[in-house]
């Protein structure tokens, strides 16, 4: 019987893309809730598990895997069996890697750290933020002109790292209405089957 713990809050983004395809997988796990704003992730026994003090980590029997896009890769290639979500040839994998550094940069640089500060008053330079969020977009619609999913034609890994906080920043801003095939893609990614909308 497989034992699956996920470690998050429900507003992160990082942690909902991990939900999402949990979800997706049609996996069942107990959702153990990290207190971010009581600083419950820099505790000792949350460090005990990620000595980094970030969430998600996700414990699968006796393995534990920190960060959302490696945690990805975990499911994928434990869990599917379709060959789909984390593609076994090289340069679809490339394709998908390339699109996991963007989530864990300009995703996080942009339309993240917009949210952060417009939704959340966090610190920071929003015009900046703003700035990278568009000129991420022109590559993805750019990207999605020439297929149907970020990667390829099917669905991926890709797509589940980069839909939580594009989806998000739309409490911070309207620019998505800009472009059309970001907004058909995130169409396609609300109709997959389990999926799960962000809070």
């Amino acid at each position: 019987m497989e034992e699956i713990k996920l470690y998050g809050h429900p507003l992160s983004g990082h942690t909902h893309k991990v939900s999402l395809f949990l979800s997706i997988l049609q996996l069942e796990y107990e959702f153990i809730i990290i207190d971010l704003k009581k600083q419950q992730q820099k505790s000792a026994s949350f460090l005990n598990i990620n000595p980094l003090g970030q969430v998600p980590v996700l414990k699968h029997n006796s393995r534990i895997i920190c960060d959302s896009n490696a945690i990805l890769i975990y499911l994928a290639k434990t869990f599917d069996k379709s060959d789909v979500w984390y593609p076994s040839t090289t340069m679809k994998q490339v394709q998908v890697q390339r699109l996991l550094s963007i989530a864990a940069g300009p995703l996080v640089n942009g339309p993240a750290t917009a949210t952060a500060i417009k939704v959340l008053d966090k610190p920071g330079n929003f015009d900046l933020a703003l700035e990278t969020t568009i000129q991420l977009y022109h590559f993805l619609e750019q990207n999605l002109a020439k297929q149907k999913w970020m990667a390829s034609n099917k669905p991926s890994i890709a797509d589940i790292a980069l839909y939580s906080y594009i989806k998000l920043a739309e409490s911070a801003t309207d620019v998505a209405k800009d472009f059309p095939n970001m907004l058909v893609w995130q169409t396609q990614v609300e109709g997959l089957p389990g999926f799960m909308a962000v809070t």
